[in-house]
């Protein structure tokens, strides 16, 4: 990963190795939080693909600060092989593909990593999520008195939410809530939202 200035000064920021990614393939993006996102078509840290790891998607500071976000597992937990540059939608995700993997095997897979942006009611961040097969594990910050639960839906139709058993919680306090949905890495694909009630 090099940066070059506009008058041809060139700086080598990081030198991948396998286990944190290997062949990083398509472009870079700029997240709202400053910092680059991209993905790694071989490496990381699974054994899973063919020759080992099943590629990486990372992240890297302008000065060279790097963090490899998640390692793909490929099929059928997942997708392998990422070959494209990402793109951060309007609610602060990242959205990218596989060429491989998901539960077909070797057709493709959609990816959605989480991230972070500023929040409206706290300096902490709006929320986070990350996968630790089999489970997703999502940190939001929370008001006081209010009611949490987690929804799922195979598509973005708005009538097709439903609340995902056992994932709800009130915070009589007001802070950073850590909810688990077990098992849902690996449950059918689809989107995750809160429906936060008084």
């Amino acid at each position: 990963m090099f940066r070059i200035s506009p008058n041809g000064t060139y700086t080598n920021l990081y030198s991948f190795d396998y286990s944190h990614g290997d062949q990083p393939e398509g472009a870079l993006v700029q997240g709202s939080d400053g910092n680059f996102y991209g993905v790694a078509a071989f490496g990381g840290t699974s054994t899973n693909c063919f020759g080992g790891g099943c590629g990486a998607l990372f992240r890297i500071s302008a000065s060279g600060s790097y963090t490899t976000l998640y390692s793909f597992v490929g099929s059928p937990s997942d997708g392998g092989f990422p070959d494209a540059g990402l793109v951060q939608a309007s609610d602060a995700n990242f959205y990218g593909t596989t060429s491989s993997g998901g539960i077909q095997g070797w057709r493709n897979s959609v990816q959605d990593f989480c991230s972070s942006q500023p929040s409206a009611v706290s300096n902490q961040s709006t929320y986070h999520c990350q996968f630790a097969t089999p489970n997703i594990i999502f940190t939001i910050p929370s008001i006081a008195g209010e009611t949490y639960q987690l929804q799922f839906s195979s598509s973005m139709t708005p009538t097709n939410w439903s609340n995902v058993p056992g994932v709800s919680v009130t915070n009589s306090i007001g802070s950073l809530l850590t909810l688990t949905n077990f098992g849902g890495a690996v449950g059918p694909q689809g989107f995750y939202r809160f429906d936060i009630t008084p």
